[in-house]
């Protein structure tokens, strides 16, 4: 089939080649989006933090469960007579945002 120099393309043909090229740049920007997304949920090709080293005051008494979630530390802490506390820490920056008493009710 012989193309024809003096036919010019007509107006419709134009604009249907110009939605092929801007929709093959959205698919191709799409997976970029897709696979950046990937690498840094999975964590690849990003620093890790730095580690940090701190101290916390804790109550005095027995520590006896630790719990993580939620960006938080939790220690449950067995005080000298009976009661409990649970201390609230920061994981990211290892700050102690609060303590909770525990009181058993009759």
């Amino acid at each position: 089939m012989s193309h024809d120099p003096s036919i010019s393309p007509t107006p419709s043909f134009r604009v249907l080649k110009a939605v092929v090229v801007i929709l093959g740049i959205a698919i191709v920007l799409g997976i970029a989006v897709i696979v950046v997304t990937l690498f840094n949920r999975a964590g690849i090709g990003t620093a890790r933090d730095s580690a940090y080293r701190t101290t916390i005051a804790v109550p005095s008494g027995d520590l006896i469960d630790v719990d993580a979630g939620a960006g938080t530390l939790v220690l449950r802490y067995r005080l000298e007579g009976g009661a409990e506390r649970l201390v609230v820490i920061d994981a990211a920056s290892g700050e102690r945002l609060g303590t909770i008493d525990l009181e058993k009710t009759p």
